[in-house]
């Protein structure tokens, strides 16, 4: 069974991010997180707050989180995706951990 990109699927879902953050950010990045979480939208309570986004991938729930007046600290385990965040979601504050 082929994996991303045509590669043998790899057990750890963290090196298969990192390997291939430009091609996943890019399809996070396609769809707007206010499309993506239309359906929960009326369940988040209006800023200012605090969130937490685990598995935060290129950035852009944290960012979309961000404008809705939320602090957020965004956690990523994939370096890739951490790297690539600055240029997907350039307007949020540089606080992406490991």
């Amino acid at each position: 069974m082929a994996g991303v990109n045509g590669e043998e699927p790899t057990p750890d879902p963290i090196t298969a991010y990192d390997r291939d953050a430009a091609m996943f950010a890019e399809r996070f990045e396609a769809i707007a997180a206010n499309v993506v979480h239309a359906s929960v939208t009326d369940l988040v309570p209006p800023g200012p707050g605090l969130a937490l986004d685990v598995g935060a991938g290129s950035g852009r729930d944290a960012a979309w989180l961000s404008s809705l007046g939320y602090e957020v600290v965004a956690i990523e385990p994939a370096a890739g995706m951490r790297r690539g965040r600055s240029r997907a979601s350039p307007q949020q504050p540089d606080s992406m951990a490991q």
